[in-house]
Parts: C-alpha cells; structure tokens; sequence
C-alpha cells in the first residue's frame, strides 16, 4: 500500500517537473513569436514608399542575387532582417534574465 503511494507520488513529480519544462518551453517561444512580431511591426519600413533612388538600388540587387520579383526579394530580405532583429532581441532579454535572477540570488 504505502508503495503503491510512493509511485503515484513519484509519478505526480515527474508529470510536473514535465509540465514545468513544457511551460517553460512554450513560453519562450511565445516571446520569441512577441518579439518577432514587434520587429515586423517596427524594424522595416514597408508602409513608407521607396524612394527612387532606393528603387533603383532595390531591382540592381534583386537582379545581381538572381531574383526576378523585386518586391518578393524586398520582403524576403526585410523578413531575415526582422528575424535578426528578433533573435537578438530574444537572446538580450534572456542573459539579462539571467543575469538578474544570479544576482538576486547572491544577495
């Protein structure tokens, strides 16, 4: 009997040290998703027109990197940039997490 509690015991821990990772794993991707979201929303300037100079420059890459879509090559190029943006975003927040939670721990 008392063995039979111990499992059932034993298992209640691992599904929550389990459920604790999942959490933790769905929410760090949750704010990488965030993150990348505001850099699409605030790092590229699509909704400002080019100018014609920058349209020029755009079709001589987009040409030169063997695209034939200069408005494909743009977005494509501006979804990279917003995804940097992101991940360096990401990786700044989480040392500074980091280095917050071994400080308070060391006071």
């Amino acid at each position: 009997m008392i063995f039979i509690k111990e499992k059932l015991f034993n298992n209640i821990i691992k599904m929550t040290i389990k459920s604790k990772k999942i959490i933790h794993h769905t929410l760090k991707a949750l704010l990488f998703f965030a993150l990348f979201l505001l850099s699409v929303r605030y790092v590229h300037t699509y909704p400002v027109p080019l100018t014609r100079k920058q349209t020029d420059l755009l079709v001589t890459l987009s040409e030169k990197a063997g695209w034939k879509d200069p408005e494909l090559f743009y977005i494509a190029v501006m979804s990279i940039i917003d995804l940097i943006a992101a991940t360096l975003a990401y990786v700044a927040i989480i040392k500074l997490w980091r280095y917050y939670r071994t400080s308070r721990s060391a006071r």
